[in-house]
């Protein structure tokens, strides 16, 4: 599938649109607009397989869409504000040099 979409990238441009099924994506490279659609709070309708993890996660800021979406994003967005995160950046540095050791034991391995 990663080559394909590669292959799909340098055929198409590096964002395109498709159809499977009926259903539309959007493949989206670079990284400004990767975070224009991830950053809309207007492109937030999820597709219907999002319903298959209610079961498992609940309805929540993940899979859901609308008003509720919106509500439950007003209610995190201040949580993830620079200042509160600043506090929890030697934590963050810390679990990253343990990540980075696990998986430089296996860098080498097949």
């Amino acid at each position: 599938a990663f080559d394909d979409a590669r292959k799909w990238a340098r055929e198409y441009g590096a964002s395109y649109r498709f159809l499977i099924r009926g259903v539309l994506f959007v493949q989206a490279v670079r990284y400004k607009e990767v975070e224009m659609l991830l950053s809309s709070t207007r492109l937030i309708r999820k597709s219907p397989l999002y319903k298959l993890t209610f079961p498992f996660i609940g309805e929540g800021l993940l899979n859901s869409t609308g008003d509720k979406w919106h509500q439950r994003r007003r209610i995190l967005t201040p949580t993830f504000h620079f200042n509160i995160l600043q506090s929890f950046l030697q934590t963050f540095h810390e679990e990253c040099s343990k990540l980075v050791l696990q998986l430089s034991e296996h860098a080498d391995k097949d």
